[in-house]
């Protein structure tokens, strides 16, 4: 027996040797193979930059030698002018200095533009020739001033010669720039955005203003330009934007004046010296163009010569904008138009509307969220509308409206089934309608997956946060600089299983949709506006029962838990959405909750690695299905950071202790915004916050209501926009009559109820043991932002709304014990007693 032992302990340790020798073994091979893909990479990338060369050096060789063509001309112009003879002989040295003296100016371009094309700078190398000729231009000038005296024939020298040639060429400069501002130009403006490149529409005095249009001056899109804009846009800062969007449509009826450029697919650009910003060319000039906006059928033509694609900021990818730098761009523009300012035939083409884009190139987002919808030209007789994936899948497009008789397209969206698919397969899609009796219209995009760790594109900062005082943490985190530990399978599968635990509470399928498209949006934008996050909502939802302030509930939730944040962006004015990177905010000594925007392949990894280095993972509840939920973990957490690569930060550093600060609302504070002075553009309006906007009048709540029956029937604010766009908030105090103002219509909501209650919050607990806070009876306000996030962090389910229905909606908070014992001693908020309460 002790043999048979001894053999199989043997056996048993020259496995393991073997198992060691075959590890290193996979080892070295797996370094060899990563070192050929990485040398192949490495030689696409020579590849490809070879092939750019080549096409730069024949570029090269076709200017250059269009550079000696106009230098052999000159010179052969001035040799011939030399050698011309009159009648009485050699014709008279003025004449012929008078005649060179255009050839030497042009010669001089000539030479000035070869010295630009190679780099260098024309100024400088003319100062250095004159210098140069100092010595015997000096010697010359006593002689020259002598003949011409002589003669009666004052010529000037060649310095004055070039000071009046300079001034005469500004001129000339000027008034052609002027007539070409005149005649050239159309009225689309193609304006740098920082981030991307987008449209306005100028107006001149006189020009036709469409209905429902208006015009504004000044505007912080352009100063100092009249642009159009919408009258009621969803956005009033936005308004000249969502005008130009409307006249790309390609509806006639907005501006005729457009029809050649949109009927032709080509809207060329050139720079406007006058206005400092790129112009719409007329197609006569489409050889000045710098930048065009081309139809997507012309788009494969500029891709083939490797032009520079724009990033555009469009709601429609009908319109593919490129950078002219090169002959071969231009060229291909050129030969796009069969006749300098005619138009092309105009078949009937397939849009996209809407989607969530993915970065430049990349097309959608490869879920059924992210699809787009399809336009479909009035006129056509669809039978079937498809859109067939990569793998063959067909998904089927139903008609979103079709009674409307003012529309230039049916749109059609995804099937209820296909929206609500998490995942489809990446690469080249294409939508077909099918018709009765005329060909098939096909249309093509790209679907593309976000990668496991996304970067959110970042521009100006929130400057006006509704932080009621305190210190907010930052929305962006400086890059940790190092990769995160991949966790094993085993753990991946015990996490996905996790994550895709749903009941009566949770929507598992809703939240990783919402998840995977905000990051897939902040992911090429670095900010939105609140009607595309409501866009997204509603896709999914669809759901006709909700009380109409549900989706702004379901808004604040989310910037409650922490996931995005919204506010007036720095120097720009716009109120924007914008998103929360991904930190571990530590709770208590060893427990952290996960705060901030991730996509739900990256959260399946966080709680993975949670599992694989054996901490605690706790599930914070929803307060209903349509919000996502909270995610906590105990044990070694600095262990986690590390894994994870997510910062791990104080709670001091995220939202300060809520229990030492003071609570009532009395004077605007530096998160207000400013107000602004009171002009002929300001408009102000009622705002109904509370009761009086359900079709019966108000909505009634089950619970009763608060002490001395003071909940308010209804209840108004003002609000107030700029002509900029700008907007605040405004509640009237009859008591000391004055007006409190606030960019953040929570504060100033908060401000009217607490007039109208004698100084209470609309909220109160509703269930002391577990700390359940209501808010008591309808009114679109909630708990200031810093102890929405203070409760998200230690209640036992997160805040948010609670129910859609009508009748019985409310907004609920849970707060942890050592609070609720705080604020019984010290009451620091304002809250209604009701009668239950214990």
């Amino acid at each position: 027996m002790a043999d048979l032992y001894s053999q199989c302990r043997a056996k048993l340790v020259s496995a393991n040797r073997s198992r060691s020798s075959l590890k290193g073994h996979d080892a070295r091979r797996s370094s060899v193979i990563a070192e050929l893909q990485q040398q192949l990479n490495d030689l696409e990338v020579s590849l490809q930059e070879e092939a750019l060369s080549r096409l730069r050096v024949h570029e090269l060789n076709a200017r250059v030698a269009e550079i000696v063509r106009d230098l052999e001309e000159g010179l052969e112009q001035a040799a011939e002018i030399i050698e011309e003879k009159g009648e009485g002989g050699l014709t008279s040295w003025v004449v012929r200095i008078a005649k060179l003296l255009p050839v030497a100016i042009r010669l001089r371009e000539v030479k000035s533009s070869a010295l630009r094309f190679l780099g260098r700078d024309p100024e400088v190398a003319d100062a250095f020739a004159l210098k140069s000729q100092v010595a015997s231009n000096d010697a010359g000038e006593s002689s020259q001033k002598f003949e011409s005296e002589q003669l009666k024939i004052q010529i000037p020298l060649h310095n004055e010669l070039a000071q009046e040639q300079t001034g005469a060429s500004r001129e000339l400069r000027l008034s052609q720039g002027q007539a070409q501002a005149q005649s050239d130009f159309g009225p689309f403006v193609l304006k740098d955005l920082t981030d991307a490149y987008g449209l306005l529409l100028l107006h001149s005095d006189g020009d036709f203003v469409p209905k429902g249009w208006c015009v504004v001056h000044d505007s912080l899109w352009l100063p100092g330009a009249a642009l159009l804009a919408l009258e009621n846009p969803e956005d009033p800062s936005d308004g000249p934007v969502e005008a130009a969007l409307d006249a790309l449509s390609g509806n006639d009826v907005v501006l005729p004046g457009l029809k050649p450029w949109l009927d032709a697919g080509i809207l060329p650009f050139a720079r406007d010296e006058n206005l400092k910003q790129l112009r719409l060319l007329s197609l006569g000039s489409i050889g000045e163009a710098t930048h065009v906006l081309v139809n997507q059928k012309f788009a494969a033509r500029f891709e083939d010569v490797e032009a520079s694609p724009l990033s555009l900021d469009l709601d429609d990818d009908i319109w593919t904008g490129f950078a002219l730098s090169y002959t071969e761009e231009k060229e291909v523009l050129r030969t796009l138009l069969q006749r300098p300012g005619q138009s092309l035939p105009v078949t009937p083409r397939l849009s996209t509307r809407g989607g969530v884009r993915m970065p430049e190139g990349q097309g959608y987002l490869a879920t059924g969220l992210g699809l787009p919808l399809l336009g479909v030209p009035l006129g056509t007789k669809p039978e079937q509308v498809e859109l067939t994936l990569s793998d063959g899948t067909a998904l089927t497009y139903q008609p979103l409206q079709v009674d409307d008789q003012t529309i230039q397209r049916i749109l059609y969206q995804p099937s209820q089934e296909d929206r609500r698919r998490s995942a489809l397969v990446p690469g080249s899609a294409r939508f077909v309608v099918r018709q009765q009796d005329a060909p098939d219209l096909e249309r093509s995009l790209q679907l593309t997956a976000l990668p496991l760790d996304v970067q959110f594109h970042r521009g100006s900062e929130l400057d006006f946060r509704e932080d009621w005082g305190l210190i907010l943490g930052v929305l962006a985190l400086p890059d940790q600089g190092h990769g995160y530990q991949s966790p094993d399978e085993s753990a991946q599968q015990w996490a996905r299983h996790r994550l895709n635990q749903g009941d009566l509470m949770v929507n598992p399928l809703f939240e990783q949709q919402m998840l995977e498209s905000l990051c897939a949006l902040f992911q090429r934008r670095a900010s939105i506006q609140r009607c595309e996050f409501f866009k997204l909502y509603s896709q999914l939802r669809n759901k006709p029962d909700e009380w109409p302030g549900f989706p702004e509930a379901v808004l604040r939730g989310w910037c409650e838990g922490g996931w995005i944040e919204e506010g007036m962006e720095r120097g720009k004015g716009r109120w924007r959405i914008q998103p929360v990177d991904p930190r571990l905010v530590r709770i208590r000594e060893n427990a952290v909750q996960l705060v901030g925007l991730l996509t739900a392949r990256r959260l399946v990894d966080v709680v993975a690695l949670a599992h694989q280095l054996e901490l605690t993972v706790q599930m914070v509840p929803p307060s209903c299905p349509d919000m996502p939920r909270g995610w906590r973990f105990l044990g070694d957490i600095e262990r986690l950071a590390s894994a994870s690569s997510l910062p791990l930060i104080d709670l001091e550093d995220w939202v300060p202790d809520p229990r030492s600060h003071h609570w009532i609302i009395e004077d605007p504070l530096p998160s207000d915004s400013p107000p602004w002075p009171t002009g002929a553009g300001v408009r102000r309006m009622r705002d109904a916050v509370c009761g009086m906007r359900g079709l019966d009048g108000h909505w009634m709540p089950k619970e009763r209501f608060p002490e001395r029956g003071r909940a308010p029937i209804s209840q108004t604010i003002q609000v107030e926009t700029s002509q900029y766009g700008k907007r605040r908030w405004l509640s009237h105090d009859p008591v000391s009559d004055s007006w409190f103002s606030s960019c953040h219509r929570n504060r100033v909501a908060m401000h009217a109820l607490i007039v109208a209650t004698d100084g209470l919050w609309p909220f109160g607990f509703t269930d002391l043991e577990t700390g359940q806070l209501d808010r008591l009876y309808d009114a679109e306000a909630y708990l200031p932002l810093p102890l929405g996030r203070y409760a998200a962090l230690f209640g036992s389910k997160m805040p948010g709304p609670t129910r859609h229905q009508p009748q019985d909606h409310t907004y609920r908070y849970f707060f942890d014990r050592n609070f609720r014992l705080y604020q019984a001693d010290n009451r620091i908020l304002p809250l209604t007693s009701l009668p239950t309460s214990r």
